[in-house]
């Protein structure tokens, strides 16, 4: 789901399109979306499959950059001060 999620992505915060309006405007997004990307990236390193480094690695890496994007997105600011908190 992260890789779709990934493909999906605007590739700049702000853009007019239907996966910015998913992104930047749906409540559930915004509602979830950043806190369950962290907690994924943590959970991520107790799986153990047989191809555990390169899975971690490219999860991860596809996380990042949903959590990079979301970082730019003024609609997400809430969701990342109650994860400080």
């Amino acid at each position: 789901m992260v890789e779709v999620l990934n493909c999906w992505m605007p590739r700049s915060s702000g853009s007019s399109s239907a996966t910015s309006t998913l992104f930047e405007g749906h409540q559930l997004s915004l509602e979830y979306l950043v806190r369950n990307l962290l907690k994924l990236y943590v959970d991520i390193e107790f799986t153990g499959s047989h191809t555990q480094f390169y899975d971690k690695f490219n999860i991860r890496h596809n996380i990042a950059e949903l959590l990079e994007y979301l970082w730019q997105v003024p609609s997400h600011r809430n969701a990342w001060r109650r994860v400080n908190s």
